[in-house]
């Protein structure tokens, strides 16, 4: 299996940085953290055999360092867990900013994020 294809499947867990199933990890749309491919082994969507493929170049890690989806695309369809659905990951924390504040925002997702997801609504 791809590094890809192994992330898109740890897509559909939840991770420890607070993303919901169907939601990048909250650090950047295009990086997932190895506690999440983790846990992904664990719940069977990954064998250990491609965790193994993924943490084969790192000599030390922690859950919460991440690998890059290099076909990874943070304009995509994202979920924000419960129910909603939006069209791209920006689409997405700007809802977030509206419902909990930008602070709250930013705790999530991170300022930089937040803050290039609030400059691309006010550009489109």
């Amino acid at each position: 299996m791809q590094i890809h294809d192994l992330c898109e499947q740890a897509r559909n867990t939840a991770c420890a940085c607070g993303a919901p199933p169907g939601c990048p990890c909250v650090c950047a749309p295009q990086h997932y953290h190895y506690a999440r491919l983790a846990r992904a082994a664990r719940a069977g969507l990954i064998t250990t055999e491609d965790f193994a493929q993924v943490i084969h170049d790192a000599d030390v890690f922690q859950g919460m360092d991440t690998v890059t989806d290099p076909g990874g695309d943070a304009m995509r369809p994202a979920d924000d867990g419960d129910g909603f659905q939006y069209e791209t990951v920006a689409e997405l924390i700007r809802a977030y900013v509206g419902r909990y504040g930008f602070q709250d925002a930013c705790d999530a997702y991170g300022e930089d994020e937040v803050r290039a997801a609030c400059l691309l609504g006010v550009l489109t």
